[in-house]
């Protein structure tokens, strides 16, 4: 099942990106904003509520998850992202879900 328009194919093989709108539900990105302060403030002493921690203006978190990784990473990987990387790539005879993983988040 297409996702993207031909016009957003073609823009992707001209530029190299593309926008998938709604990939997952906005209350699974909530929640991994959650987590990713969480992880912040564990592994870097950041706390989203006390701005005096945040001293640097960019911060790389290396961090990699899969399917197989828990709530609420595992939500992120639903049959609408599968189908537009599907379109994108030719179907999955290409790629397998299994080696895909959201992260190396930057975030400034």
């Amino acid at each position: 099942m297409p996702v993207f328009t031909d016009t957003e194919v073609e823009a992707f093989q001209q530029q190299g990106f593309i926008v998938l709108k709604n990939a997952f539900p906005r209350r699974i990105a909530i929640d991994c904003r959650t987590e990713l302060w969480k992880i912040l403030k564990e592994e870097k002493g950041i706390d989203q509520e006390d701005q005096d921690t945040w001293t640097e203006d960019r911060i790389g978190l290396k961090n990699v998850y899969t399917k197989d990784s828990g709530s609420p990473w595992c939500d992120v990987f639903t049959d609408r992202l599968f189908n537009g990387i599907d379109q994108l790539v030719g179907g999955r005879s290409k790629w397998s879900p299994d080696q895909l993983g959201c992260g190396w988040w930057v975030i400034n």
